[in-house]
């Protein structure tokens, strides 16, 4: 897909309530994003059964940014980001094979799509004992060949990647805009990543993280990965809704 058809894409994805099944579906069709986007929304209902509310939300939310396709590449330049589509080389094939995957990555860094990747998640409250595994997992996999991946929030997760950046490739992917450093203390550990690895999402720059954001940001952790590591967990966690995705899409 040409730069300009990535970027109408991408403002597709922004329309409130379409979400990346739907989105697959249209695209689908054979339709481009740049004829999706400028296509009637009762006739874009007619392609994928949509409710009538649904359609009328995309009518306004199209009408009130008009310009989002450019205003999405001008800001990607200009903060060193890039796209990467389901119709591009570089999109990872595993993640291709889940129930929902992002039509959409924003991208900063490098992906290699055919590399294989191992997940390792767990608490954001980590024990000494977590914090060593991790740390150690980390290093021995990324030295061993594989690429670790890991949601980049405080903990496991932190630790997983400092680990994997002493020893090979780390990929990190954020439950917000790729451009927001959450938690605002893994900055320089996100710009490290990038440099040697990738930073992804499939929300635009900007976009601030909520809390739906994230069991969504856990499909593609484990989506891109051969296995899903969890170092520790409590019994009701996001780590562990990881791993149940990962059951869930035949993943180790």
């Amino acid at each position: 897909m040409d730069a300009r058809q990535d970027f109408y894409l991408a403002a597709l994805a922004q329309c409130p309530g379409l979400g990346s099944r739907r989105l697959g579906q249209l695209l689908q069709t054979g339709l481009d994003a740049v004829s999706l986007w400028q296509m009637p929304a009762l006739e874009m209902s007619r392609l994928v059964k949509m409710p009538q509310g649904l359609v009328s939300t995309i009518d306004a939310f199209r009408r009130d940014h008009p310009d989002m396709p450019e205003a999405l590449a001008d800001i990607c330049e200009q903060r060193g980001v890039h796209l990467c589509t389901m119709q591009d080389e570089d999109y990872p094939y595993l993640l291709k094979e889940i129930f929902s995957p992002p039509p959409v990555l924003y991208c900063r860094g490098t992906l290699m799509p055919k590399e294989r990747r191992v997940a390792i998640v767990g608490s954001r409250r980590l024990s000494p004992y977590g914090e060593a595994l991790a740390l150690e997992f980390g290093e021995q996999l990324a030295a061993a060949g594989l690429t670790v991946v890991s949601g980049a929030a405080r903990g496991i997760d932190t630790r997983s990647h400092r680990g994997a950046l002493k020893t090979g490739r780390t990929v990190a992917v954020l439950g917000c805009g790729i451009d927001v450093a959450y938690p605002a203390e893994n900055r320089r550990l996100l710009a490290q990543i990038a440099e040697s690895g990738a930073v992804i999402s499939e929300y635009a720059p900007g976009v601030q993280p909520l809390p739906a954001f994230f069991p969504a940001r856990n499909r593609i952790i484990s989506g891109l990965s051969e296995g899903t590591l969890v170092v520790e967990a409590a019994a009701r966690s996001g780590s562990l809704i990881t791993a149940e995705l990962a059951l869930s899409e035949g993943r180790e």
